[in-house]
């Protein structure tokens, strides 16, 4: 029963949307929009919180958004991670154990709307002023990203970066919104009248139409060390992403993994990461 309203809810959404599209189609993409940008899961789950609890917490205020940051201090280079989405900063918790003994001083964060972070939306335009503001107030030397938040440091990187890095690690990435938007069409069968109009709000809203923004056909200008880590079975984001950024992005590595997943927690790739920052430290 639970499957069969999972499945029925977003033709219900998409639905309502196609219906009021006709007549009120600013309000009805405008809705559409906030669907999609709002997560359903991400706060902190009680089984998470003794690993968190032991770093020392801070909230930082970017964007008139409380981000709460967790930094496990160490007297290396500053690395930060930035988890995907509906995730928290618990997810990086088996990268950490491997980097503290290198003793590199790490911060994770929630984006906003996850983890204790405040907020009711994320999208790569937002999480990237929430990236910019902890990297100008950090300084890092290293910054990590995982799905979403790995896009978001293409972007970043694409929007002129942050002068102290030396480095960026991007785990199971989308390199184009043209293929998540499209998703999200069929999910909702969301007619053209709709979908065109999701098109015009990015173009209003954050000056790129969706066939514009590609992490994969920024990369080009890269120079900055990379190392992307992609599993050829993710069944999240595929590994043609991975494959379309390498191709254009001359500086970085691509490390090809099979049978461990989107979620890339595997001490191997962890090791693999702790090795690419110490090389270029």
């Amino acid at each position: 029963m639970k499957k069969t309203l999972q499945k029925l809810l977003p033709l219900a959404y998409g639905g309502f949307f196609n219906s009021l599209s006709y007549i009120a189609q600013p309000w009805v993409v405008q809705k559409a929009f906030t669907l999609f940008v709002s997560p359903r899961k991400g706060k902190i789950l009680p089984h998470q919180q003794a690993f968190l609890q032991k770093a020392t917490a801070e909230l930082v205020e970017i964007e008139g958004l409380a981000i709460q940051t967790y930094t496990w201090p160490g007297t290396g280079p500053t690395v930060l991670l930035f988890h995907g989405w509906e995730s928290n900063a618990f997810r990086w918790r088996k990268l950490i154990e491997v980097l503290r003994p290198l003793n590199y001083h790490i911060i994770a964060l929630d984006a906003p709307a996850h983890g204790a972070s405040s907020g009711k939306v994320l999208h790569v335009p937002l999480y990237q002023k929430i990236a910019a503001g902890l990297m100008e107030r950090f300084r890092p030397q290293f910054a990590v990203g995982h799905s979403m938040g790995g896009m978001m440091l293409l972007y970043h990187q694409h929007l002129g970066g942050t002068e102290s890095l030396k480095g960026l690690v991007v785990l199971g990435a989308p390199a184009d919104l043209n293929n998540i938007m499209k998703q999200y069409k069929s999910i909702l069968k969301l007619n053209k009248k709709v979908f065109n109009g999701l098109d015009e709000l990015f173009k209003s809203d954050f000056n790129f139409r969706i066939d514009d923004f590609s992490v994969a056909e920024f990369s080009k200008s890269y120079t900055i060390p990379g190392l992307l880590v992609h599993d050829k079975k993710d069944l999240i984001v595929p590994y043609s992403s991975a494959e379309k950024i390498a191709r254009n992005w001359k500086t970085a590595e691509l490390i090809t993994t099979e049978g461990h997943g989107h979620s890339l927690h595997q001490k191997e790739i962890n090791e693999a990461i702790g090795r690419f920052m110490t090389k270029i430290n």
